[in-house]
């Protein structure tokens, strides 16, 4: 990030662009399930890298408001955890 500008490879989106703003969100445990079934861990190395393989997503627990969803990117499973633990995130664009 230079003078306002993003590089070509990340397509020239950035909070100063003329043409198109990029505003960033966690995913949700359903943008999880979904990335998963389209095989998300077959083609991004990195699923799993961090944080035991956890990371957040933005869904909060129904049974437990303090709790969060959590996805495991080397097996594909979402579990419930406590909001308290120190997990990796990835945003996604929206």
């Amino acid at each position: 990030y230079t003078a306002g500008t993003y590089q070509n490879a990340k397509g020239g989106m950035g909070a100063n662009s003329a043409t198109l703003k990029i505003r960033w969100r966690l995913p949700t445990k359903w943008d999880y399930q979904q990335a998963d079934n389209d095989g998300i861990r077959s083609v991004m190395p990195d699923m799993g890298a961090w944080s035991n393989g956890y990371e957040w997503s933005a869904s909060v627990l129904s049974y437990n408001r303090f709790g969060a969803w959590i996805f495991n990117g080397v097996y594909g499973y979402s579990n419930g955890l406590v909001r308290a633990h120190n997990l990796g995130v990835r945003c996604v664009g929206r």
